[in-house]
């Protein structure tokens, strides 16, 4: 009887820490050990989550960024600030390629919260796709600031 209740709650789970699968009523992984041992319902919960976060970052500066362009498109229209807006053309380019990197890093999350939406699982290439954009905002943001 008690066979019958472990078998009835067992379900497809795949561990975030080793990438490990299987059907199980375990939270904890066989493989690795790690609680991260999570159920497809719930690496699906955790997709409209990132989906919804996604929207929300990539919403937000897309609006900052046209927000910023009208600024530096009527500063352009004034001579005495153009000149100085012509000498930090480089800080300019820099915060407008941060502006991009973390809109991409938003319409990511949406791909990778749309995937792990369909499929229940979590898919290691959009991973190791976060971690470079990861890297590549942190290296604008150290660009920016190194010229600020």
């Amino acid at each position: 009887m008690m066979q019958q209740q472990a078998m009835a709650a067992a379900e497809a789970r795949q561990c975030f820490g080793c990438n490990f699968e299987a059907v199980s009523a375990e939270t904890a992984c066989p493989r690795c050990g790690k609680k991260a041992f999570f159920t497809a319902g719930n690496i699906k919960t955790r997709g409209i989550i990132l989906v919804a976060l996604g929207l929300f970052i990539a919403g937000l500066i897309g609006a900052v960024s046209v927000v910023v362009g009208l600024i530096v498109l009527n500063a352009a229209n004034d001579p005495s600030k153009s000149r100085q807006l012509a000498e930090d053309w480089h800080i300019l380019l820099a915060a407008a390629g941060l502006f991009a990197v973390l809109i991409l890093f938003g319409f990511h999350m949406v791909i990778s919260g749309g995937w792990m939406i369909a499929f229940g699982k979590r898919n290691r290439a959009t991973v190791w796709v976060m971690w470079a954009l990861l890297a590549l905002i942190l290296m604008a943001g150290g660009f920016i600031s190194m010229w600020t």
